[in-house]
């Protein structure tokens, strides 16, 4: 990446999400990269990369731009038929940071559990609540407390990110270092 020898981590996975009274609300898919061996968690950034939503995963964003391996397209952009192939990444942001790739609820595989009307994620400050909580918990479990801490967001994103900074700080205590 970026003419460096970088060594990481992928990981897929899901995280459930409950309300106050232990009920499941959401599931969340996400992959994240993580840099290996493991960097110092309070001097290795981390960034939560989103899309849009509802309606878009964040696949657009991983194999499209940010993530290790991109899309092979030709030069003027347009895919031709498939197979497509993926190829090494030299833009990728992960010799500066570890990337996690959310998929909000509604979006990819991420789901309203089951007998959560899906619609209830889908205005502005559900869907905030609902993205802080899945970062408050991903920073807990995988012990990121440290980490100097972004988001990136892309189209709806961007207000999502506006909206996350200040939720997670007043809600949680948690801040972030940089949005984008």
């Amino acid at each position: 990446i970026n003419g460096q020898s970088l060594s990481y981590q992928a990981t897929t996975g899901r995280m459930e999400l409950k309300d106050d009274n232990g009920k499941p609300q959401a599931d969340f898919f996400f992959v994240a990269y993580e840099k290996q061996p493991p960097a110092d968690p309070s001097t290795r950034p981390i960034t939560f990369v989103f899309n849009g939503g509802p309606g878009s995963a964040s696949i657009w964003l991983h194999i499209g731009a940010l993530g290790p391996q991109r899309i092979d397209l030709p030069p003027d952009g347009i895919p031709g038929p498939p197979p497509y192939r993926l190829i090494d990444n030299p833009e990728s942001w992960l010799d500066n940071t570890d990337l996690v790739f959310i998929d909000p609820v509604g979006t990819g595989y991420s789901r309203a559990a089951e007998g959560v009307k899906p619609e209830q994620f889908f205005a502005v400050e559900p869907d905030i609540a609902a993205m802080a909580d899945f970062i408050r918990l991903y920073i807990t479990r995988n012990g990121r407390w440290l980490s100097p801490r972004f988001v990136a967001g892309e189209s709806y994103g961007t207000t999502r990110a506006a909206g996350l900074s200040a939720y997670l700080f007043e809600r949680y205590g948690i801040t972030l270092n940089g949005i984008v």
